[in-house]
């Protein structure tokens, strides 16, 4: 048996009543299935609309009670609690965690009933996020943390706690993603005399080992990055016993930003770079009349005493300014990062040798087609003029 209406409640139909309350100008409506006791606010004073709204409402619940849904109350914290205990030990987990933490907790936290949220809630919990601080957030961080919430709400969704899907929009970011700068042919051309000629001074001025082995290895990092589409953090990762010598292939594991792994087929200059480093190691394991075998554990980024570099930021500075390129801003700088654009638009725009699909290029940068298109690409419809014009080879 249902409650049973007082004076102040309109009877819609057996088990469905209507009633206003003091604190709100809406009808409210309310009912109750298997033992739980639901209530709506209808959105609306009118009379004859609020039926309308309640009887839609009302046989929407009685279809879900058949379909076996739950209406087990749920609060906000329950649901990351539970959400954040199925993703423990996956890559995304800290991200997740922070994410909920700083700004999700501090706006759906005190929900004691997840079924309360709705697509305008989620619209007002975006314009406060986009206002949380003076300078607002890109479209695309906006995505990331968005990302987080659309799938606590698929989650809850999975497990019928909700009643219903609620919808979290993608923010537009087309006119706000900033591509890193890559290289020109000419900037490159640049960068490598200028890096050789940095080795030879030193060699000239009779300058300690470490710093020419030092630029040694910096020319040979710049060389392989832009030839292999390597992020910074795989490059400084890579060990010995992930080159495959016989293929010239490089296998990694457990890298990148989905901490997965993966096959890259090296172009021939970033496969002698590796040689000479290689090399280099072997050379001083001969002259400490050790055996010319290098641990395969070791990493490649290495000086020759098998000292790993954990870092190329200040020498590659350095360098930058010796070539003597000019920067209006900060943003336009070049990174060692801007050595991965590089690969990506020249294996898009290459004239005189067969070009990778997106397909190819993704794979063996770790990405997605769409995120080379937005980020890496630099390519424009000059770069096809001859393919254009149906020029053959």
């Amino acid at each position: 048996m249902g409650r049973r209406a007082d004076q102040n409640t309109v009877v819609v139909i057996e088990g469905l009543y209507l009633k206003k309350v003091a604190s709100s100008p809406y009808w409210q409506c309310s009912c109750q299935l298997r033992n739980t006791y639901l209530r709506k606010s209808t959105g609306t004073s009118d009379l004859e609309r609020t039926k309308i709204f309640a009887l839609e409402w009302f046989f929407l619940l009685k279809q879900r009670v058949e379909l076996g849904i739950k209406f087990q109350r749920i609060s906000f914290n329950n649901l990351t609690e539970n959400f954040l205990k199925t993703i423990i030990g996956d890559n995304k987990f800290a991200f997740y965690r922070d994410t909920i933490d700083r700004h999700l907790v501090p706006y759906f936290g005190e929900l004691r009933d997840i079924r309360k949220i709705t697509d305008g809630m989620v619209s007002d919990y975006l314009v406060e996020r986009r206002n949380k601080k003076e300078k607002q957030p890109l479209p695309q961080t906006l995505n990331r943390e968005n990302t987080v919430l659309r799938q606590l709400l698929a989650f809850a969704l999975m497990q019928k706690w909700l009643p219903e899907k609620i919808v979290v929009p993608f923010i537009n970011q087309s006119q706000t993603v900033r591509r890193r700068r890559h290289f020109t042919p000419q900037e490159y051309g640049i960068l490598i005399h200028c890096g050789k000629q940095r080795i030879k001074e030193a060699q000239a001025k009779a300058t300690s080992r470490h710093t020419i082995n030092n630029r040694r290895l910096l020319l040979d990092a710049i060389i392989i990055m832009a030839n292999s589409g390597l992020r910074v953090d795989e490059m400084h990762r890579m060990t010995w016993r992930n080159m495959d010598w016989t293929k010239g292939d490089l296998k990694l594991e457990y890298v990148g930003k989905r901490k997965s792994a993966r096959k890259l087929v090296l172009r021939h200059s970033a496969i002698a770079a590796i040689a000479r480093i290689a090399k280099r190691r072997q050379h001083w394991l001969k002259q400490r009349g050790e055996l010319e075998i290098i641990n395969p554990n070791e990493r490649i980024m290495s000086m020759p005493s098998g000292i790993p570099v954990a870092s190329f930021k200040k020498a590659f500075s350095v360098l930058l300014e010796e070539c003597g390129f000019e920067y209006k801003s900060t943003n336009e700088r070049h990174t060692l990062t801007s050595l991965r654009h590089t690969y990506a638009t020249r294996s898009l725009t290459q004239k005189y040798r067969l070009r990778p699909t997106m397909e190819a290029l993704a794979k063996q940068m770790g990405t997605s087609p769409r995120m080379i298109e937005m980020y890496y690409g630099h390519d424009d419809v000059e770069d096809y003029r001859d393919e254009l014009r149906g020029k053959m080879r």
